[in-house]
């Protein structure tokens, strides 16, 4: 009798052995590729690049108005936010500048953490420095850091959204081409649930521009440059890009100003009534981006803005994986 019981026993302990095997043989051998494909996607961060504006050109063909080079004062994101994580690091490779302090192994972690409180203070000092070099006031600054936080978290809900309408449109086909097929007996042992409803909170993503630099000051003179180089070393997360501008050629610019128009910032009203929204990411306007206010940049908008670009990198590779 106990040799029967023992038996039966082993047997079922072979079978449930057999199902974990099976199991295990599914996930690593003949759904690997699929699996490294969707480890590499949740790796996947998402930037938009700044398109170049189209020229406005007279009727014999010379140029009234372009993008030219300039230099903007850009703010990486982590520091308009004061990552914690992000100031640990930068208050790290601070120390391992100053090799008298970093070496002291006895009172490393207390000189980190007066070296994360300076970065925070100088983080803090930093708008009121942008506002005086460029001689705007500081609410003006702390406006454009606050439209640069709504800019990302709308691009983060928006890349969040479709993903989850991706998911459950591809539940929904599921659902539909499995409702009359029977479900195999082993689904329930492995633990498989291909029924199941996507939920919001699995598509929770870090886009590019979380890990990016925003402009703050656009188009800054050579003294200003030159302040703001001197100073890099006390201004967190500041960098000093190059990027274009428009420019309005002589006489062009005086003679026709009001034919040509301006550019300026988008506005609450612009944004609600952007075209875009719910469609093509690419043309869609974001809080700090340049829309046509007036003359021909106005009416020719759509044709002289066209379309921003798309970045992908995976974390951890400087390389993009895709343009």
């Amino acid at each position: 009798m106990f040799q029967r019981r023992l038996k039966i026993i082993l047997t079922f302990l072979v079978m449930i052995a057999g199902v974990l095997l099976a199991r295990a043989v599914q996930l690593q051998v003949l759904q690997r590729g699929d699996w490294e494909s969707k480890s590499a996607e949740t790796l996947k961060r998402s930037t938009l690049l700044e398109t170049t504006r189209g020229q406005i050109l007279d009727r014999t063909g010379r140029v009234l108005a372009s993008d030219v080079a300039c230099i903007n004062a850009a703010v990486d994101y982590r520091a308009i936010i004061k990552d914690p994580r992000w100031m640990k690091d930068m208050a790290r490779d601070r120390l391992k500048s100053k090799p008298e302090q970093w070496g002291d192994r006895a009172h490393r972690t207390e000189n980190l953490e007066a070296e994360i409180a300076q970065v925070s203070t100088d983080i803090d000092a930093m708008w009121p420095a942008l506002a005086e070099v460029s001689g705007r006031s500081l609410d003006e600054i702390l406006d454009v850091r606050q439209d640069i936080q709504a800019r990302v978290m709308l691009r983060q809900r928006a890349v969040w959204y479709k993903r989850y309408q991706q998911a459950m449109s591809k539940h929904e086909q599921q659902v539909l081409t499995q409702r009359n097929e029977p479900k195999p007996w082993y689904k329930w042992l492995i633990g498989e649930d291909e029924q199941a409803e996507p939920q919001p909170e699995q598509f929770e993503v870090t886009v590019g521009e979380e890990m990016s630099t925003h402009v703050v000051l656009r188009a800054i003179s050579s003294d200003v440059y030159n302040e703001l180089d001197r100073n890099l070393e006390h201004l967190p997360g500041l960098e000093l890009k190059k990027s274009t501008h428009r420019l309005y050629t002589e006489p062009a610019s005086t003679c026709a100003a009001n034919l040509l128009g301006h550019l300026s910032a988008v506005t609450r009203e612009d944004l609600e009534r952007d075209p875009n929204v719910g469609g093509d990411d690419m043309r869609r306007y974001y809080k700090n981006d340049l829309i046509g206010r007036t003359g021909l940049e106005l009416l020719m908008e759509p044709l002289l803005r066209g379309s921003v670009g798309r970045e992908e990198r995976v974390a951890g590779n400087d390389h993009p994986v895709e343009h």
